[in-house]
């Protein structure tokens, strides 16, 4: 697998090299993805609109990987710890919107959420005793709600 990470890495500095991005990163393997973290003086760029061009990066990136491993590949970028930062958010608003619902004692919906934002709040209600998660809907119209138990 090193030799493979190896002509990875190669790839993506190609990437970055042809998109003129001067950059650095580090990749780290687990179970599910390819954990990218790049270093830039350009991460707004890379970021772009809430997120859409690092969501389009992860899915050129993926498709680069899967090449190289032979079988489809998940690549979760981070730059300028935007993930980090979001997820932060997503705690925050988890726990105010957990407070409505149990409160109401109605389903509360969240549109607009990218796909990996609807995984970290399943993920975090997962073992929740008071409240769960349900998404809805298809593509740009998938709706998360959080709803009482």
């Amino acid at each position: 697998m090193a030799d493979n990470i190896k002509k990875i890495e190669k790839a993506f500095e190609e990437l970055f090299s042809l998109l003129d991005i001067q950059s650095s990163f580090d990749i780290k393997e687990s179970e599910e993805a390819l954990n990218v973290t790049l270093d830039t003086n350009e991460a707004g760029i890379i970021i772009g609109y809430h997120g859409d061009t690092l969501e389009a990066l992860e899915l050129i990136m993926g498709f680069i990987a899967g090449k190289i491993l032979g079988q489809p590949t998940r690549v979760y970028l981070e730059v300028g710890e935007y993930k980090k930062e979001r997820e932060e958010y997503l705690k925050n608003l988890a726990e105010q919107i957990k407070n409505q619902v149990l409160s109401t004692g109605e389903a509360v919906p969240l549109p607009n959420l990218k796909a990996w934002e609807r995984k970290y709040l399943h993920n975090y209600f997962n073992d929740d005793k008071e409240v769960t998660t349900q998404s809805d809907g298809e593509g740009k119209e998938r709706t998360l709600s959080i709803l009482p138990k």
